[in-house]
C-alpha cells in the first residue's frame, strides 16, 4: 500500500507492508546512507498492557543478542513520538503463507527442507526458554521467492520467557495454529509451539490448515473429531509414513498424557526433517524375540573421530538412566561391536518412567532412546553415528545441530 514517505532516524519509509495491528504497523523502508532495503516495525507504546510490554521487552532483548540465519535479524532500534521502531532485515521472498498459496502445496522434499530451517530457528528460541506463541506461515519469511530460500522466524511480539516448571496462561496467537490447551484457556509451555509447527507442516504438505472453525468452540470440536488428520486423499498414498506420523504426533490434542508421552520436541522434528531419502521405508528388520526392539547405532567413519571414550561422560543423566545405553555406547565407540543392541520393552518402559522430563521419553518406540544415547555424546562423536529402529528401518541421522 503506497503512502507518503517520511523519515525515521536514518531510514526513509516508503510503503506499508500488510495490514495494521492494534498496536503495530510494519513498513518497508530504505537506509538513506547505503540504500539498503529494510523493514521497520512500529510499535505504539500507549495502550500496551503490562503483559504486552513484557512481550516487547522479550522481543527486543532476544533479537538484540541472537544472530541466526533462521531468525529475523534486528539491525537497529529507534524510539520516537511515543513509538518504538524495530529496524529488521528485509526478506524479498515474502512470507510462507503467500509462497504456499502460489503453489497450492509443496513437494515433500521441500517440506522437509523448510521444516529443518523452522526447527533450527525454533531450537534457538527454546534454548533461551522463549516460546513464540504465534508461529504461523505468515510469520515465517523467505529470503527469496525460490525453494532454495532461507526461512526466518519473525514477529516475536507475543513471545515470552517460560522457565522450566513454569507455564504461560495468556490466550494469544492465531486460532488456526493455536494449541488446544491455549484455546481452552489452560496453562501451557513450549509444547504449544510444537502444535503450531505440526499445523504448519500439515499445511505445507496439503495446502490448507489441518483444522477449521467459525469460532474457537467450533475449532476445538473439529480438533477433537479429526482423527485421523484430514490429509488430502489424492496425495496421501504418495506421502512417506514419517510425514504423516510426524504431523499426527505434533497435532496430539494432549501436550502430555498420563503415561508421560507428549508431543515430540524440536529435536525430533529436526531428525524427521534431516532424512532426505523419502523413498518407501524398507521392511522391518527380523528379530528372534518379539518382545524386544532392536536399535542400531552404526559408526559411519573413524577417520574423523576426534573424541575418545575417555571424554564421554557415561554418568550423564541420559546414559545413567539405562546401563544398557551406557554399555552400548562404550562398545560402539571402542569398536567391540558393530553397534547392534537389543532393548527389552520392559526396560524401555522403566527408562520412560525414571527419566521424566528427558528427551528419551519422546517416543516409546525406541527412536528417542537412540537420540538420548547420541545426545549424551560430545558433538564431534555425535556426527559419527546414525540411529534407526526395527519398526522404522530407514536411517535417522543425528547431527551436532540436532542434539
Amino acid at each position: 500500500m503506497a503512502t507518503s514517505s517520511f523519515i525515521v532516524g536514518d531510514y526513509e519509509i516508503k510503503s506499508r507492508i500488510g495490514g495494521e495491528g492494534p498496536f503495530s504497523i510494519v513498513w518497508r523502508a530504505i537506509n538513506r546512507s547505503n540504500g539498503q532495503d529494510v523493514v521497520l516495525k512500529q510499535v505504539r507504546l500507549s495502550g500496551l498492557t503490562r503483559k504486552l510490554r513484557e512481550c516487547l521487552d522479550c522481543e527486543l532483548n532476544f533479537l538484540a543478542k541472537v544472530r541466526h540465519p533462521n531468525i529475523i535479524r534486528l539491525l537497529d532500534v529507534i524510539q520516537a513520538d511515543g513509538c518504538v521502531f524495530l529496524v529488521l532485515e528485509f526478506c524479498a521472498g515474502g512470507d510462507l503463507a503467500a509462497y504456499v498459496r502460489r503453489r497450492e502445496r509443496l513437494r515433500e522434499a521441500v517440506v522437509r527442507k523448510f521444516m529443518m530451517q523452522i526447527g533450527e530457528g525454533l531450537e534457538v528460541l527454546h534454548a533461551h526458554r522463549i516460546i513464540h506463541r504465534d508461529l504461523k506461515p505468515e510469520n515465517i519469511l523467505l529470503s527469496t521467492a525460490s525453494s532454495d530460500a532461507v526461512l526466518k522466524i519473525s514477529d516475536f511480539g507475543l513471545a515470552r520467557v517460560v522457565q522450566p516448571g513454569e507455564f504461560a496462561d495468556m490466550v494469544c496467537g492465531s486460532p488456526l495454529y493455536m494449541a488446544p490447551e491455549v484455546l481452552q484457556f489452560g496453562k501451557y509451555d513450549d509444547k504449544a509451539d510444537m502444535w503450531s509447527v505440526g499445523a504448519i507442516c500439515f499445511e505445507l504438505l496439503n495446502g490448507y490448515p489441518p483444522f477449521h472453525g467459525k469460532n474457537n468452540v467450533q475449532l476445538l470440536q473439529n480438533i477433537k473429531k479429526s482423527v485421523p488428520l484430514p490429509f488430502l486423499q489424492q496425495i496421501l498414498p504418495s506421502l512417506h509414513s514419517d510425514s504423516v506420523d510426524m504431523c499426527t504426533k505434533l497435532l496430539c490434542e494432549d501436550p502430555e498424557d498420563d503415561y508421560g508421552v507428549h508431543r515430540p520436541s524440536i529435536i525430533c522434528v529436526l531428525m524427521f526433517a534431516d532424512v532426505q531419502d523419502i523413498s518407501p521405508p524398507a521392511p522391518p528388520l527380523d528379530s528372534s524375540n518379539a518382545s524386544t526392539l532392536p536399535i542400531i547405532a552404526r559408526r559411519e567413519s573413524t577417520t574423523d573421530l576426534e573424541t575418545s571414550l575417555e571424554t564421554v561422560d557415561l554418568s550423564s543423566s541420559r546414559l545413567a538412566a539405562s546401563p544398557w545405553m551406557a554399555e552400548s555406547t562404550r562398545r560402539v565407540i571402542s569398536g567391540e561391536t558393530s553397534g547392534i543392541g537389543v532393548l527389552d520393552r520392559d526396560l524401555l518402559g522403566k527408562i520412560n518412567g525414571e527419566a521424566k522430563g528427558s528427551e528419551i521419553r519422546e517416543e516409546r518406540e525406541g527412536l528417542s532412546v537412540g537420540l538420548g544415547l547420541a545426545s549424551a555424546l560430545p558433538a564431534p562423536l555425535r556426527r559419527q553415528f546414525t540411529f534407526f529402529t526395527s519398526n522404522n528401518a530407514k536411517p535417522s541421522r543425528i547431527t551436532s545441530s540436532s542434539v
